[in-house]
């Protein structure tokens, strides 16, 4: 897997001229987003010839254009591994109006470093970086220029060394990438326009499925989201005019991407007691992940164009479809991929279109006449029989859905990042391969100075925005604040996943460590008070204090760790999962505007219209089903107060909306304070949602707590 040093093709003439636009969406992140230290100066991969220009200009003789220069693009591969379906390969492939194409990856070890996050997925960007450069070879002789360092350092360089190697100027070069809406990539993407100082224009491209897209609900968007966009094919290249240059066999390995990727995230993420080695990826995941042949020729059989299953995808669908997990097959196997964009999204959503609307309606005609032996064969047959091509019906729909609904919360982010919410600015960040939100507000006034960040968790079925009356509040007096949406609430995607404790507080602590990136006063509210425990409990280093409010978790002082190892709970059957399931999400979602106020029993207004109507929107996602669901299938839960005084141990502070509705909250309060030591109690005359319903006391509240840690 030989990742040559540079290269470049001849655009082949076609009456498709690039849109020149300007960058969508790409606004200077808050300071907790920015390059913070970091000296390093830019450098080619080892061994690498420091200057593109190894080619002789006999050989480097394109056609130049009306100015008399060549013109040249820059396409730079990000995270979109793959030539199939490429809006910016095609764009620059079938353009008139440039000369030659230089594609280009960039190694920025701290953009990189919230993607690889283990050795497994160092060994993933391995491979899909040597696969884009083998098939950019093989299909036009052209080679992929890989260098590594700063996005902001590195670019300018490849700009000088290309008008140098086709004696051109920096107002004839254009880059031609991937629009970003995430945290990190925003800003990298930002750097380098600044740093080229608009000499060099930036053009960038999407690959949405559609060209309309809302901010309501997910059935809403269905019904009014037009036409779908293009899918391309594979580009082929002209070999016959494609600029090659001299191979050393260089190579970007997993091992140099581990060693970078890990200094900085040794040296700028929060150290926690969990390293990143115990992480580890499925050897099957990793191979699909790796290679954009490979994604290709195993989606086409987990949808249907290929049959029957092989023994490799059979037994990974085996794997991960479980009771607690209907179809999570799909993202188990494929979202990493999707990630890295070595499948695409619009693909995957159209191949399964087809084989639904065609495939599986002619599977299923029936044989007229014929003996029982064909009709056996009709239905059983496993290359093609009524059962196989209905299972191969479900995995298409189940792919289907994840790619249409990603897309719609992709189409989200790229109309929200960077938007003031609630005086607060909105950003979004990608974990593990699930898109979701955060909310952040810095100080605006008198930094309280070595002050921990505080970090605001909401409950069961609301989102982040639900801390719309503290965050800026809390940051006003001096604290860096931060509301993240946990996966399965909200606008995050929603895929087939195990939601659980588990998954949230491991995101949460995450979340700490690549985002905040400071020890913090961790508040949760309801379930969110239990995931905040969680999260201090298993990571106490990270968290300097602990805030539940109204917090859920069980309290039994009896409990022992040794004895619930030996406890397992036996779900009960998925029909009967289903249909609790379906009977309490139909029951909220009609009477949410009640329910709510019944949880603000002080002040039902605050319990407003805007509250209603978001908590509904995020329930009509498909897959918000799941989140219910998988109540059933969680491990016995660990005791509250064995979170808090056991493992945590820390400073604790108890706010307790005392006419909360759903339980005894003043008995509840007082048994949390008596099985643990360390924790305060403060009753507040409020409901089940104190932050919301009383800000200004909690508000205060939570601020002299943080401020006495200091």
């Amino acid at each position: 897997m030989v990742i040559p040093v540079v290269g470049s093709v001849t655009v082949s003439r076609w009456p498709f001229r690039l849109q020149s636009r300007q960058i969508c969406g790409c606004r200077q992140l808050s300071s907790h987003g920015q390059r913070l230290n970091d000296t390093r100066t830019p450098f080619y991969l080892p061994h690498l010839p420091r200057q593109l220009c190894v080619t002789s200009r006999a050989s480097a003789s394109p056609s130049t254009g009306s100015s008399g220069r060549t013109s040249v693009a820059i396409l730079w591969f990000k995270h979109d591994f793959r030539l199939d379906d490429h809006p910016g390969v095609h764009q620059v492939m079938h353009s008139d109006s440039i000369d030659v194409v230089v594609p280009v990856y960039l190694f920025d070890p701290q953009i990189y470093a919230r993607v690889v996050n283990c050795k497994d997925m160092a060994r993933v960007l391995e491979g899909a970086v040597g696969s884009l450069a083998a098939k950019l070879k093989k299909q036009g002789g052209a080679d992929l220029v890989v260098a590594c360092g700063a996005w902001e350092e590195t670019m300018p360089r490849i700009v000088d060394d290309v008008c140098s190697l086709y004696g051109t100027t920096k107002d004839n070069i254009r880059i031609v990438t991937e629009e970003e809406c995430e945290v990190g990539w925003v800003d990298g993407l930002e750097r380098v326009r600044g740093a080229l100082e608009q000499e060099t224009r930036v053009d960038t491209w999407t690959a949405l499925m559609y060209h309309d897209y809302t901010e309501e609900s997910f059935p809403e968007w269905l019904g009014a989201r037009g036409s779908m966009t293009e899918t391309y094919g594979d580009v082929v290249l002209s070999k016959e005019k494609a600029h090659t240059s001299l191979n050393d066999g260089s190579r970007l390995d997993a091992q140099h991407i581990w060693a970078e990727v890990g200094r900085v995230r040794q040296e700028q993420y929060l150290h926690t007691s969990r390293t990143d080695d115990d992480m580890s990826y499925d050897p099957f995941v990793v191979d699909v992940s790796s290679d954009e042949d490979t994604a290709r020729q195993c989606i086409d059989e987990y949808i249907g164009y290929r049959r029957p299953f092989s023994p490799t995808v059979h037994a990974a669908i085996r794997r991960y479809d479980t009771q607690a997990t209907i179809d999570g097959c799909f993202p188990a196997i494929f979202l990493t991929a999707l990630q890295l964009g070595v499948l695409s999204r619009r693909r995957i959503h159209r191949d399964a279109m087809e084989f639904i609307t065609t495939s599986c309606e002619d599977a299923l005609e029936m044989p007229i006449g014929g003996s029982p032996v064909a009709w056996a064969g009709w239905l059983l047959s496993s290359h093609g029989g009524a059962c196989a091509r209905l299972e191969k019906a479900k995995k298409a729909r189940a792919a289907l859905v994840a790619t249409e609904l990603g897309d719609f919360h992709l189409g989200q982010a790229y109309m929200r990042h960077g938007k003031e919410v609630f005086e607060s600015k909105l950003h979004y960040w990608r974990w593990r391969g699930i898109l979701t939100d955060y909310l952040y507000s810095p100080p605006t006034s008198n930094p309280i100075p070595n002050a921990p960040a505080i970090v605001l968790v909401h409950g069961f079925g609301a989102f982040g925005e639900h801390w719309r009356r503290n965050i800026k509040e809390l940051a006003d007096k001096g604290f860096h604040v931060y509301a993240p949406t946990i996966p399965g609430y909200g606008r995050s995607e929603k895929h087939s996943v195990q939601y659980g404790q588990t998954l949230w507080s491991t995101f949460l602590a995450d979340f700490i460590s690549e985002i905040v990136t400071t020890r913090v006063v961790i508040a949760g509210n309801s379930i969110g008070g239990y995931i905040s425990a969680s999260v201090a409990a298993d990571y106490p280093d990270m968290v300097a204090g602990l805030v539940l409010l109204n917090s859920a978790g069980k309290i039994d002082q009896s409990f022992t760790a040794e004895a619930a190892a030996d406890v397992v709970r036996k779900p009960p059957p998925s029909f009967i999962v289903d249909g609790i399931s379906r009977l309490l999400f139909t029951f909220l979602e009609g009477d949410i505007e009640n329910q709510l106020k019944r949880l603000y029993p002080v002040r039902p207004e605050n319990a407003d219209e805007w509250l209603s109507q978001q908590i509904r929107r995020a329930s009509r996602d498909p897959q918000a089903l799941g989140v219910f669901r998988s109540v059933f299938f969680l491990p016995p839960p660990r005791p509250l107060n064995y979170l808090v005084s056991s493992l945590f141990q820390g400073p604790t502070l108890v706010l307790q909306g005392a006419l909360d509705p759903l339980n005894d909250a003043k008995t509840r309060a007082h048994d949390i304070v008596e099985s643990c030591p360390n924790a305060n109690c403060i009753l507040l005359d409020a409901g089940h949602c104190p932050h919301d319903e009383v800000p200004e006391q909690v508000n205060n509240a939570i601020a002299s707590f943080t401020a006495d840690l200091i």
